[in-house]
Formats: C-alpha cells, structure tokens, sequence
C-alpha cells in the first residue's frame, strides 16, 4: 500500500455488513487527503452493489468488478467479485469520488491478487 501513499498500519473497521481495514491517506490538505476502506462482504455479491448511479462494469486482474460513485459523490468504490454471492468492496472517500476513482482501482489492483 506504499505505493498509494499510506504509510500507517490500517485500522479494524465494519462497516454495515462489512468487515475489513481502513487507512489514511494523507495528501497535505483536507481536499487532498482521504481514506481507504477494504471490506468483504460475506452474503452480498457485486450484483446487489448499491451507488449514486448505475454501476459501471470493470475487470480488476481475472475477475468481475463494478465501480461505483458513492456518499452523494464523495466516495469511489470497486467492488470484486469473489464468488456469486460474496465481494470485497476497496472504496475511498475524500472531497471528489470521481477523482478518487484512479487511486481506489490501483489499491484494487493490490488486494485482487490475495483474494482466494
């Protein structure tokens, strides 16, 4: 997660009905900095992903993915596709989710690799 700027140990976070990590990103400023979320939804698969709009389909490695603006557009989030009824969410929130998009697909890049 060097490369994405983090330098910290991540935090436990649940978050609705998931259960994951959460970083931050420390860009200098309030506009420019921003958290990281990763969460595996257990019972939730990317077919009832949820976001300001329709999802947009993606491919993260191998695997299914969907990307989606979130929190009234202060949020990115691409959720992977484990298996038809399971995720993992890797989301980011800061001032502008669409330009949060490109760093939350780069973490992305990073966590598809060690899904099972």
């Amino acid at each position: 997660m060097r490369t994405l700027g983090i330098a910290e140990p991540g935090e436990d976070a649940t978050v609705g009905k998931s259960r994951g990590c959460q970083w931050r990103v420390d860009k200098g400023t309030t506009t420019d900095s921003y958290s990281i979320d990763v969460g595996l939804f257990e019972t939730l698969g990317i077919k009832d992903v949820r976001g300001d709009g329709a999802p947009k389909p993606v491919t993260v490695g191998s695997r299914k993915a969907v990307q989606t603006l979130r929190g009234g557009g202060s949020g990115c989030a691409i959720s992977i596709e484990v298996t038809e009824k399971s995720r993992v969410d890797v989301q980011a929130a800061g001032a502008s989710g669409e330009k949060l998009c490109p760093a939350v697909l780069e973490a992305a890049k990073l966590v598809e690799p060690e899904l099972p």
